[in-house]
């Protein structure tokens, strides 16, 4: 009753105040006149006001983790179509190329990874090879040679059969040609195909060697230019920050001058690597030119026999075309090995599919239709095949030659040869094999797109790990993990035992041997050769040993696991997705329990073997079961639990051992950006960027087939046209990219020398490589000049704080009421110290004020107090966040693409472009052809707080406006009054940043003669600065106004910053602005430039400049504070007399406070002089009515409350002396914040030229 009596009050007086909706200032002023001044009555009536009346109840959710069959629904989808399948494949059987291979419930297939290595089969010689068989098959029956016909040979045996016998057909055509050229010796072809081959090596290395020494010298003089640039850059800084300090330092009357710290080897190591990196390149020149000279009586003895050369030439393809049918008959092979002896389904038909002769290539539309269908042939395969073969080199057709020979029992001459030794040992040792499969352009997306991997190596040797005798669940097992991952609850999980969770494995085996000794055969068939490969690496270390074994075990346990849940009807799809992953298994655990849970009488086995494996489980907890299940139900749910027991089983024993190999696959296949990929849970649909990034590292032989490969892992289709050229190919994959997905990280590239040549295509790179592009040094100097002005900060402000300190405590010894005899004129020599010096100044001083200090908090009490003050300093800015590495920078607005550029909706940022030389641009204007040769140089951009150093490319026309208006920019922002108004700033700053010397001898200018005003034409400067404010400041302020033009059609024709709208992730990038045909459309092109990332940017030297003084201001306001500190201990000593007169240290107090405005000092603020002048003389009143035994205490009093209030209100009172335009980056500054970007217009739609 209480509780609602206290309710209908409450509503009451919300009806009361509710008719007070319309508040004025004098009912607003009634009300709380009515409350009164009491702070207990007006919280009171605020907690009537918010105070909810109510107490809400929560309710805990309900576990829903584990659903029971009624709960399983089934999303209808319609059927998709089949993806086209390759046209023929190799019946790994009969060992013959098959067309239109029975995939699907009669049949599956693999894939074949491998490095191509010059000449290989083709499906014309396949068919040709076929043609003569059957002619010499017609020719031996006509002479009747043959009796009883021949037996048909396979495809494979016929390109064998057929290889050798062109290989016989050159010797004989070589050994004809060198009786024809007037020889009279016997040929030796082995020595000739020698000689051959040594000649086409020192060529072909000469040519590779003088294009790395050309390359490796121009990389030096580019470096060389850049360092001379940076030097002089930092040369030309340290020059203006030593005037800075001299005329702070005589501004304070002091003259020391500080060493200054050349910084003028900048980029010095990178020139030093770079000559490494020449003498390296010339000294494989010379090497390489005394090779070419000692074959030079070989190349004119072929020069002058052209024919027998051509012949050689021919016989070296010949070799190279053998060992390529060697390669299809080993891969056939190996194939029928993993089919038989791994976790595979049981099919009808194997197949093995390879690029090399599966594919029609005079036939452009199968071509065309293969390239861009290849990523989805190989994530339906079964398994891939790879083999890891050693490097590309011609040479080597010599030691074929040999073992052709040597097979052959040939009579002839030949030199003692050895079987070649494998280049990787075993699984472990590709890492650091580094084999060249892992930088070929296609092998990104055969090992990506993959299910599951088997490694050979150049022997044919598998390189096996036990991992790899899961089989089909390989790729299964991330999935199976997400899907248990959810699940709890589990009422045979909560009283497993074991360490696996197996008590009976053994009579698990048993169980499963009477139900399917087919599957239990088939099991120990995969156990035999874990046992087999477990003692191959018995002869390594003990260590990896012991985790073989280990793994193997494990292993052995997970192949058990999955024969019970075949047997148990587990169907799992071929192709899953992190989409799709959790429903497809659901299904399939719904599908097998509702067999197993089934009472119609059918399939009695399959429930009598699941009665027999429910014994060898651990007790069911069937409490955990939801209540009111009828018996039928009890059923289903447990059947669901067992199976979903048996899952998280598996995926306790190998999820470990995938994720590992799966890293370690990323590792030796160059794939560590791809997250997703490691997990398992992903085999397309990455970020453009991460992708584009990776196949930075990759080569392909033909230029276009490195945009073609990555059209399966970036999930996108297309008709290929090899003669379109790669910066064409690249344009289309990228259209692609954005149309379908949105992914704007396409447009996240860097490179001067990168912009496309493509029309309406500037928003898109030339190459590959710009993503990731680590050779961009402009970063570097960002990053070194960044860490310059860090140190410089830091330097500043750990004075501050160890000086802050020192006076916190002072004030400590002050409020504390118990120590009564203080030596006040130490502690006001201390004040008078710390006011008249700079932080330089201070920085030597402090341990001296530290002892002082804390020999009065030592001695002027028993009680021991330890003054604690900072050691070091702290980062000026915060580190770079990180991204993750999958991130998907999906566009949530619509991005229009078409012929003649790309239209979105972009974030717009004026800045202020300063160029490095503008001179030496204007020259090269000057000597420009046409109005699109493109101009590369070095330029500053600055948002006003913070400015980046980046190099740029683009074209005459667009450069030349922009010259135009960086001239305009600078005499109406940058101005310098110290100068003839007809002397160019840019010829002043020839190599430095213009933005840094101008605002420094703008400052220091503006310190002795003051502003004065500037006439505006473009757009009207209004600085937003008190008169009280630094010329630092001034400028600023000028840079942020303009900066911050409302009207976006003031800023066309300019260079701006600009980036994808409300994209996390979207990087800025360079753009020239212009207005378009109609009002408010704007048209855009992007300017190649390097990296513009503010994350690495250098505050502007005058905002530092203003940051300083806002701390020399904090400090002296802390002084302050101090002295009325001080103030109330000495009035605490003195008499009524001087109160009564008016005369007491208040007085003094004001008059050093207008001594402080006088000499230009910071003070309070002045509503707080108003207050406190008030405050003083209505004490001075209260004293003389209260009688002389107050006055000291009154005064004390006084004092104390203003030091209170103002030590509250340091950082406000303070910062309200800055101008409002630059408070917010103080701020920023004092708070370690980066500076990006943040007086953009956003969603701005462009079109992008």
């Amino acid at each position: 009753m209480q509780s609602d009596a206290i309710a209908r009050a409450q509503a009451s007086a919300v009806r009361k105040m509710l008719d007070l909706a319309e508040l004025t200032p004098e009912t607003l002023a009634k009300t709380f006149k009515d409350f009164g001044e009491s702070p207990e009555k007006l919280r009171a009536l605020l907690n009537l006001w918010f105070v909810p009346w109510f107490k809400p109840t929560f309710v805990p959710d309900r576990e829903h983790a584990v659903a029971g069959l009624r709960d399983v629904e089934f999303l209808g989808s319609a059927n998709s179509p089949p993806i086209q399948l390759p046209y023929r494949m190799f019946d790994i059987e009969t060992g013959n190329l098959v067309e239109f291979p029975a995939i699907g419930t009669r049949g599956q297939y693999c894939m074949l990874s491998h490095r191509w290595k010059g000449v290989e089969l083709t499906l014309g010689y396949i068919k040709d090879a076929r043609k003569k068989e059957l002619d010499r098959v017609r020719e031996a029956r006509r002479e009747g040679s043959v009796a009883g016909g021949l037996g048909r040979k396979s495809d494979v045996q016929l390109v064998l059969n057929q290889s050798k016998l062109d290989i016989e057909e050159q010797e004989a055509f070589i050994r004809e040609l060198y009786l024809i050229e007037g020889s009279t010796e016997e040929v030796n072809i082995g020595t000739l195909l020698k000689r051959r081959l040594d000649v086409r090596a020192a060529e072909d290395e000469l040519g590779r060697a003088r294009d790395n020494e050309d390359g490796a010298r121009s990389k030096l003089r580019l470096a060389e230019m850049e360092h001379k640039v940076f030097s002089h850059l930092i040369q030309m800084q340290d020059k203006v920050e030593e005037k800075m300090r001299d005329h702070l330092d005589s501004a304070d009357g002091t003259r020391e001058t500080p060493v200054r710290q050349s910084n003028i080897s900048v980029g010095g190591d990178v020139v030093a690597n770079v000559q490494r990196g020449v003498s390296a390149a010339r000294a494989r020149l010379q090497l390489v030119q005394s090779e070419y000279q000692r074959v030079q009586e070989d190349i004119k003895y072929f020069q002058h026999h052209a024919h027998l050369r051509d012949a050689l030439d021919n016989l070296i393809c010949r070799l190279q075309r053998w060992k390529s049918a060697i390669k299809l008959d080993r891969s056939i092979q190996e194939a029928d090995r993993i089919f038989r002896n791994k976790l595979f389904q049981h099919c009808e038909k194997c197949y093995l599919w390879t690029d090399t002769c599966c594919i029609d290539k005079t036939n452009g539309g199968e071509l065309s239709e293969s390239l861009s269908l290849m990523g989805d042939w190989y994530a339906s395969a079964e398994y891939t095949l790879v083999q890891l073969d050693t490097r590309f080199c011609e040479a080597d057709a010599m030691g074929d030659w040999h073992h052709l020979k040597a097979d052959k029992g040939v009579g002839e001459v030949l030199p003692a040869t050895e079987k070649p030794k494998p280049n990787i040992a075993d699984f472990d040792s590709i890492k650091g094999s580094g084999p060249e499969w892992s930088t070929r352009a296609w092998t990104l997306q055969e090992l990506v797109m993959s299910k599951t991997t088997f490694y050979v190596n150049s022997s044919w040797e598998p390189l096996s790990r036990p991992v790899e005798s899961l089989g089909y669940f390989y790729y299964l097992i991330p999935f199976f993990a997400q899907y248990t991952r959810g699940v709890t609850g589990n009422i045979y999980d909560s009283l497993a035992t074991g360490e696996s969770g197996l008590s009976d494995i053994a009579g698990l085996e048993n169980v499963l041997r009477g139900y399917d000794l087919a599957a239990l055969a088939k099991l120990e068939r995969c156990r035999s050769h874990i046992k087999m490969n477990r003692k191959l690496a018995s002869g390594g270390a003990k260590s990896l040993v012991s985790v073989a074994e280990g793994e193997a075990a494990k292993v052995e346990t997970a192949q058990l696991l999955i024969a019970i849940l075949e047997a148990l009807g587990i169907q799992t799809p071929s192709k899953l997705s992190l989409e799709t992953a959790t429903s497809e298994i659901t299904r399939a655990v719904y599908l097998a329990t509702a067999d197993l849970a089934r009472t119609d009488g059918k399939d009695t086995r399959k429930i009598a073997f699941f009665a027999q494996l429910k014994r060898h489980l651990p007790a069911p907890d069937l409490s955990l079961l939801p209540s009111g299940l009828t018996k039928q139900e009890i059923e289903e749910e447990v059947a669901q639990h067992a199976i979903n027991y048996f899952l998280q089983l598996l995926v306790t024993e190998t999820e470990e051992l995938v994720l590992a190999d799966r890293q370690y696959a990323a590792e030796f296949g160059q794939l560590q950006q791809l997250d997703a990929w490691q997990q398992g849970i992903c085999q397309t649909g990455f970020s453009a960027q991460n992708v584009l990034e990776v196949s930075g590292k990759r080569f392909a032989t033909v230029a276009t087939d490195q945009s073609y490969a990555l059209m399966g892992i970036l999930g996108v289709r297309f008709p290929t046209f090899p003669a379109e050229g790669y910066a064409k190919a690249l344009s289309r994959l990228l259209d692609e990219v954005v149309v379908t997905r949105n992914d704007i990280s396409v447009f996240n590239w860097t490179g001067m020398d990168m912009g496309s040549p493509i029309r309406g295509r500037s928003m898109y790179p030339s190459s590959h490589m710009a993503y990731g592009n680590q050779e961009d040094r402009g970063r570097r100097y960002n990053l070194m000049l960044s860490a310059r002005v860090q140190d410089r900060m830091e330097n500043v402000m750990v004075t501050y704080h160890r000086v802050i300190q020192i006076l916190r405590s002072a004030i400590d010894c002050f409020k504390d009421k118990e120590r009564k005899t203080l030596p006040l004129s130490w502690i006001e020599r201390i004040v008078q110290l710390v006011l008249s010096s700079s932080f330089r100044e201070l920085k030597p001083q402090q341990r001296a004020f530290e002892k002082i200090v804390g020999y009065i908090l030592e001695h002027c009490r028993k009680e021991h107090i330890k003054l604690e003050v900072p050691t070091g300093g702290r980062p000026v800015f915060k580190t770079r966040p990180t991204q993750g590495e999958n991130l998907d920078i999906i566009s949530p607005n619509p991005i229009i693409i078409n012929n003649s550029g790309i239209e979105g909706l972009l974030d717009i940022q004026r800045v202020i472009v300063t160029m490095v030389d503008p001179d030496k641009l204007r020259r090269q204007i000057a000597k420009a052809a046409s109005p699109n040769d493109k101009i590369s140089g070095w330029c500053s951009i600055s948002t006003g707080f913070a400015r980046v150093v980046t190099s740029f490319a683009c074209t005459r026309r667009i450069l030349d406006q922009e010259l135009d208006v960086i001239e305009s920019v600078e005499a109406q922002v940058l101005r310098e009054q110290d100068r003839d108004k007809n002397e160019k700033r840019a010829a002043r700053l020839l190599q430095s940043l213009s933005v840094t010397k101008a605002a420094a001898e703008k400052t220091l200018k503006d310190s002795l003669e003051g502003p004065t005003p500037d006439a505006t034409d473009r757009n009207t400067i209004i600085p937003d600065t008190p008169n009280t404010s630094t010329a630092e400041e001034r400028l600023i302020s000028r840079m942020i106004t303009f900066i911050q033009e409302p009207s976006l059609s003031l800023v066309a024709g300019e260079w701006v910053l600009a980036r994808f709208a409300g994209t996390p992730g979207a990087n800025w990038f360079l753009c020239h602005l212009e207005l378009g045909p109609v009002p408010g459309e704007f048209y855009g092109h992007r300017i190649a430039a390097g990296a513009i990332d503010f994350h690495d940017s250098t505050p502007e030297p005058g905002l530092v400049n203003a940051w300083q003084t806002y701390m020399e201001r904090k400090k002296r306001k802390m002084c302050y504070i101090l002295k009325d500190y001080i103030d109330s201990r000495t009035t605490s000593r003195e008499g009524e007399e001087k109160l009564r007169m008016g005369k007491l240290r208040g007085g003094e107090g004001k008059g050093r406070h207008a001594e402080n405005e006088e000499s230009g000092n910071d003070s309070d603020e002045e509503g707080d002089e108003c207050v406190f002048d008030k405050v003083f003389g209505q004490g001075k009143l209260a004293a003389k009515a209260l009688g002389d035994y107050t006055v000291a205490a009154v005064a004390e009093k006084l004092f104390e409350m203003r030091a209170d209030y103002l030590d509250k209100t340091l950082a406000t009172a303070v910062l309200k002396r800055t101008p409002k335009s630059l408070r917010t980056a103080v701020e920023n500054m004092d708070d370690n914040k980066s500076f990006l970007p943040a007086m953009f217009h956003s969603s701005t739609r462009v079109h992008m030229f």
